[in-house]
This record gives C-alpha cells, sequence and structure tokens, in this order.
C-alpha cells in the first residue's frame, strides 16, 4: 500500500474558465476560483467553446479547484481478483493500519 501526495506548489492557486456568455452577445468572459492560503503560484486557464450563464461558469471553476486539491492524494495498491468487479469511478474505503481511506478507483 502506497500513498503519494501531490505537491502544494504543483496544484492550481487559481482556476479560470473562459466561456461565451449569452448576456454579453456571445463575448467570451472569465469567472475564477481561487485558493487564498496557499504557496502555489500556479494558475489554470480552461477555454470551453459553450454558453454558459455566469453563475454555471463560477461553479465550473469552484469545483474544478475544489476537486484538484482533493484529489492530491493518490493510493497505489493491488488487490485479489475477487476485487475484479469493481469499476473505474467505483469510491472504496480501504483500511490500513487503523486508518479508513476514502478513495475513487481510476
Amino acid at each position: 500500500f502506497k500513498i503519494l501526495r501531490a505537491q502544494e506548489v504543483e496544484l492550481p492557486k487559481r482556476v479560470n474558465i473562459v466561456y461565451l456568455n449569452r448576456i454579453a452577445n456571445y463575448q467570451t468572459s472569465t469567472q475564477y476560483s481561487q485558493r487564498e492560503i496557499t504557496n502555489s503560484k500556479e494558475n489554470l486557464t480552461i477555454d470551453l467553446p459553450i454558453v454558459f450563464s455566469d453563475q454555471l461558469a463560477k461553479n465550473i471553476a469552484d469545483s474544478k479547484l475544489f476537486t484538484d486539491w482533493v484529489a492530491r492524494l493518490e493510493y497505489e495498491f493491488s488487490l485479489p481478483t475477487k476485487y475484479a468487479p469493481l469499476d473505474p469511478s467505483d469510491v472504496v474505503t480501504v483500511h490500513v493500519s487503523g486508518v479508513h481511506h476514502r478513495m475513487r478507483i481510476i
């Protein structure tokens, strides 16, 4: 069982979502989400050629930033064949040394 944790400086401090804004005559707009307390200086910009409302684009930025930070832990382990029915995206809990690790299979 191996746990890998991404370094904080590799994770985004800010996520920008660039999208088409119907209210602004389909011009590009940007919504962002930013983590205030971090040593990271990384900015991630995602260009989406899709029409969104400002609030939906903001929700996407918030979600992406949160997901990147929550998913900074990676687990590596082997399972017996009885667990073969598990699929990617299944959520499992693994107990190791009295600690419960909840994770999503990728």
